[in-house]
């Protein structure tokens, strides 16, 4: 089983995202290659810029799975449950720069179908603890905001049991 999202590849190689306005959908971008028997340039150089990405329930950016070389820069996230979701990533690295996310949590995002709010926790950084091999997932000069009370800054809400990515946070403006 897999949520769907605005952009949603199993095997997409070489992809820009850019200037695009995402509204809405359960998922932002998706990235998702579970098979270490694929290609493992399957999922690879991937460009995620300039994007306004709002009002997402779950993941406005998901790269999971055997994903490699995904640089995501200078997009807005408003109104997501979280910023990044890695569950998991085995290669790597997903590097992340001057990205802003604001009102990180359950503010904001619509009711499901049953008329409830979002069910899992609000986090900026869902991470596994599957990633074998170890990806690295480093965060430079981002700005992270909330209003909300209890949104994690990081938290193994993406499964697995024993190794987590890599993170290098650092240069970012947290509140």
């Amino acid at each position: 089983f897999m949520e769907g999202g605005f952009i949603f590849a199993r095997a997409a190689r070489r992809v820009e995202v850019y200037d695009n306005v995402i509204d809405g959908a359960f998922n932002g971008v998706v990235g998702w290659q579970v098979s270490p028997l694929y290609d493992r340039d399957a999922m690879a150089d991937w460009d995620i810029h300039d994007n306004l990405i709002r009002r997402i329930p779950d993941d406005p950016l998901e790269p999971e799975g055997y994903v490699r070389r995904w640089r995501v820069w200078r997009n807005r996230i408003e109104h997501a449950l979280t910023f990044l979701s890695t569950g998991p990533v085995h290669d790597g690295p997903i590097d992340m720069f001057a990205n802003e996310g604001w009102q990180i949590g359950t503010a904001g995002l619509a009711p499901d179908l049953d008329g409830m709010k979002v069910g899992a926790a609000a986090t900026v950084f869902k991470f596994s603890k599957s990633s074998n091999p170890q990806a690295r997932v480093r965060a430079l000069g981002n700005t992270f905001w909330t209003n909300e009370p209890g949104v994690d800054g990081g938290a193994p809400h993406a499964g697995g049991s024993a190794l987590p990515e890599s993170f290098c946070v650092r240069g970012n403006l947290t509140r």
